[in-house]
């Protein structure tokens, strides 16, 4: 009998084992060989509490991208600080978030391209007083603005100096909020006649108390009228990021479930809503998200087929603060279409 040595005993097994892999995958059909490969990741984002999360997080759970190989992860932004660090790190390839944000990271050179909107009429102003219907019944009035020096406080300035410039007399009480939230709580503590505050903290604020508060202003409707045109503007939607920006066929295919998937929310606002569960257990706050996806969620549409108004926008920001809100020419990265050629 032929004694083998215990090391030389191992190293056979390992090379039968091998070997007996070997030839099992020689007989896997093409379809199961693809199981083998590794799948592509594509790393979504969007406010924590917000009407951008609800189609992505529909794209994640139904597997969207599966028949392309594309795994889809979700990860929640939680503060403009998350926000900007995943933008600057990389660590996401799709994001959601408002339109001048966008532009903004486009002008500090981040690559980046503004897909397309899908949010429209997200800020309001917010009042104890059902006689507040205009700006002008703000007059000498106590309001919270949220975010002084961003875009939500940047846009109610661009409003303010249009009236003032036909009333200079017209007068404000302004105070400072850290956030949405923030304003809201304040306008409920009577801290506050008014607050400016965006969507779905707007709802979710008269979800808790309908009788003591009313949506008095819509901003976007506000600039509408000042504008003298009825524009459809897409202050929030999706960014693509990185190398994720330049892949043109992987952003068709991405924008083609993406629809698929916000057209189902749009049909079923308080499944879409829900969808949010993972992330909140606020009933309250469900229920606020629900209504508010039914005032500002719209079809998602491709930022080139918006230039005019997206710079039309973003200019009645920059002229009022130029060093924080720059706008993308047309022929810019910063603008898709659905229909480009691969370059």
């Amino acid at each position: 009998m032929i004694k083998i040595s215990k090391t030389l005993r191992n190293m056979l097994i390992a090379l039968l084992g091998a070997i007996g892999i070997l030839i099992v995958f020689m007989y896997i059909s093409d379809g199961d060989k693809e199981e083998y490969k590794e799948r592509q990741i594509l790393k979504l984002s969007a406010p924590s509490d917000g009407l951008l999360a609800p189609p992505l997080l529909h794209m994640v759970r139904t597997e969207a991208l599966k028949k392309e190989d594309i795994e889809l992860e979700f990860v929640p932004w939680r503060s403009q600080e998350q926000l900007v660090a995943y933008i600057l790190n990389g660590s996401v390839d799709i994001v959601g978030l408002p339109l001048p944000g966008a532009a903004n990271f486009y002008d500090r050179g981040v690559p980046l391209r503004f897909i397309g909107g899908s949010l429209q009429n997200v800020i309001h102003i917010v009042s104890n007083d059902k006689q507040i219907n205009s700006f002008s019944d703000l007059e000498n009035r106590n309001i919270v603005i949220p975010m002084k020096g961003r875009y939500p406080d940047i846009f109610f300035q661009a409003l303010y100096r249009s009236l003032q410039q036909k009333h200079p007399d017209f007068t404000l009480h302004i105070q400072y909020a850290q956030s949405s939230r923030d304003a809201a709580n304040m306008l409920a503590a009577g801290r506050a006649d008014a607050a400016l505050i965006a969507e779905p903290h707007v709802s979710i604020l008269l979800e808790k108390s309908p009788e003591r508060y009313y949506r008095s202003l819509n901003l976007q409707g506000t600039w509408n009228s000042i504008q003298g045109e009825n524009l459809h503007i897409p202050v929030a939607g999706i960014a693509a990021l990185h190398e994720t920006a330049s892949d043109t066929e992987l952003l068709q295919t991405f924008w083609r479930a993406y629809e698929e998937s916000m057209e189902w929310c749009l049909t079923h606002p308080e499944n879409a809503a829900g969808l949010l569960k993972e992330l909140t257990t606020d009933k309250t706050a469900l229920k606020g998200t629900k209504n508010a996806f039914q005032i500002s969620a719209r079809k998602p549409t491709p930022s080139g087929e918006e230039e005019e108004v997206i710079e039309l926008f973003l200019q009645t920001l920059q002229e009022v603060a130029p060093e924080h809100f720059t706008v993308p020419a047309s022929q810019d990265f910063y603008f898709w279409n659905a229909a480009e050629k691969e370059k």
